[in-house]
Parts: structure tokens; sequence; C-alpha cells
């Protein structure tokens, strides 16, 4: 007879530990996908303008020749930057973001220097929106919008979602439960 214990799978909840806590879930794969995208075309437009910057700078004859210098070496050190940026955040961000909608309500973590985490009761949202850009459609990703009481911060935004992921989202955190008396 075989008298070792079963392990207790982990979605079940333990005497010591109360109910299972419901596991954070990482941002759909696309976003990365879609995170360089919109960071490559903010770059291509800082080009531009920087561009038309120079030439109107060196055209009509702005500032003295040691400002220009200055002001060019900056701005190629500000796309410089941004570039960096495009090719090595979209990857970090989808690393470090992670969210979990369960009883309580959702739950939000994210940043890669800065980290934070959100919390937003059940009970505090006022209502949610999904949303999708035309990138965003391109990679089937969608934003979860949930709406809180109060003036700062009363906007928690979800992105890098699949749309289907945030309607269920949207759809779960919308239902409210009522008492038994029906109140």
């Amino acid at each position: 007879m075989d008298t070792d214990p079963q392990p207790t799978p982990r979605s079940q909840p333990t005497p010591d530990t109360g109910p299972a806590q419901v596991p954070f879930e990482k941002l759909d794969p696309g976003a990365i996908a879609y995170d360089s995208v919109s960071r490559w075309v903010r770059v291509a437009v800082e080009v531009v303008l920087a561009l038309l910057f120079a030439g109107l700078m060196f055209g009509v004859g702005w500032f003295t020749p040691t400002v220009r210098v200055v002001i060019l070496l900056l701005a190629a050190l500000g796309i410089a930057l941004e570039v960096v940026c495009a090719v090595v955040m979209p990857r970090l961000h989808h690393k470090y973001t992670s969210f979990r909608a369960d009883a309580q309500g959702l739950e939000l973590r994210s940043g890669v220097l800065w980290r934070s985490t959100v919390t937003v009761a059940r009970s505090r949202v006022q209502h949610l929106d999904v949303t999708q850009g035309p990138i965003e459609r391109r990679y089937g990703l969608g934003r979860l919008h949930v709406h809180t009481a109060g003036t700062h911060d009363a906007t928690i935004t979800l992105w890098g979602i699949s749309q289907e992921t945030a309607k269920a989202l949207r759809d779960d955190l919308g239902i409210w439960s009522t008492d038994d008396d029906g109140v």
C-alpha cells in the first residue's frame, strides 16, 4: 500500500493558505512587435522634425555656428537614445508587465526602471472601455481602459493584450455580484 500523500495541485486551495491566487498573466507576444513599430514611428517623426528644423536653422541663419552645432549634437543624441529605446524597451516592457483579474479586482504590475503595482477593486470600477488603434489591429491587440472614481489617476489602461482578452476582462470586471436579498 502506498503511504505517500498525493501532492496538492497548485490550483486547489490548501487549508493553511486560503483560496488559491489567480496567477499573473503576461502580455500578448504581439505586444513586442506593436511596441517596437510604435517606437520606430516616433523615431521617424523625430528625424523628420529634426531635419526640418536643421533646414530652417541653416537656411534662415538662426543662431551662431557654435549654437547650431550644439543643437545638432543634442538632437542627434536624443534620436540615438530613441533608437536604443526602440530596440531594447519593447522586450523589457513585455518581460516586466503582468496582470491578473480575480474576485477582488484588477492588479497590474509594470515598469522597467521604476516598477509599480496598481490595484483596482471591483467596487471602484465605474466603467470599462476597449479600444484598438490601427497598429494594434494589425497585431490583434487591444487596450482595456478601467475608469474609477476620482480625478488623479482615475483611468488605468492595460495595453499589449489580445483584443479577445481585453473584451473578456471588460465583461468579467463589469459584472458585480448582488446580495442574496436582491439589493
